[in-house]
């Protein structure tokens, strides 16, 4: 449902798509959307210094990162290598 809500909502392309998360493509963003389970609610930016903020681990979609929070408690991935699992497919 989300899905689809953000494709007719906005110009946007799906690029992935598995059992445990979908990836749209913005024109400058990917956003990932992931089952409850999976992933608590979050920003992810790509940072290759991660490691500078905090102990990097892998993830459930096989990204490695750290979490950090911004001034107001969000939780913020910050993400060295993304990769997606291609078995999900």
């Amino acid at each position: 449902t989300s899905i689809n809500w953000y494709l007719s909502s906005f110009s946007c392309e799906l690029i992935h798509k598995s059992k445990r998360l979908a990836i749209l493509q913005f024109e400058n963003i990917k956003i990932i959307l992931s089952l409850p389970s999976e992933q608590r609610p979050h920003l992810g930016i790509i940072k290759e210094d991660a490691a500078s903020f905090g102990e990097i681990s892998e993830q459930s979609d096989l990204c490695h990162s750290t979490f950090i929070a911004d001034p107001s408690g969000n939780p913020v991935e910050l993400i060295v290598s993304p990769f997606i699992k291609s078995e999900d497919t």
